[in-house]
């Protein structure tokens, strides 16, 4: 028997807006996923922003969008929007960390942002 239960969100309807967030130790530059958007990142974001690093999420160039405004662009317009987004975090932050998602492979978290996230938000 089929649930009756309908979901109310639907693909694609979430926040896509880019994120920053003003910190006090270092920064870290999140990147979203070829096709993706600030949406998909946004608690990591949020964790890192309360565990007191600042945050920068792009918007990266022709993503969140559409299919044509995606195919417009290429690596050196992506490549702008990220750069864009570590000056800055540069200007306000001592040392920039980088993060990025790549076809949802794991990522090597450097110790700093680990311990943060283990205290569920609270600075190492």
């Amino acid at each position: 028997m089929m649930s009756s239960v309908r979901s109310t969100r639907h693909a694609g309807t979430g926040d896509k807006s880019p994120i920053f967030i003003p910190g006090k130790g270092a920064g870290v530059l999140c990147l979203h996923g070829f096709t993706g958007t600030p949406y998909e990142i946004a608690p990591l974001a949020r964790a890192l922003g309360a565990a007191g690093f600042a945050v920068s999420a792009p918007m990266l160039a022709g993503h969140g969008e559409s299919a044509l405004a995606l195919a417009a662009t290429r690596w050196p317009d992506w490549l702008a929007s990220a750069e864009a987004a570590l000056d800055r975090l540069r200007h306000g932050a001592y040392r920039v960390v980088l993060d990025g998602e790549i076809y949802r492979a794991p990522r090597p978290f450097p110790e700093e942002i680990k311990k943060a996230l283990a205290k569920g938000g609270e600075k190492a």
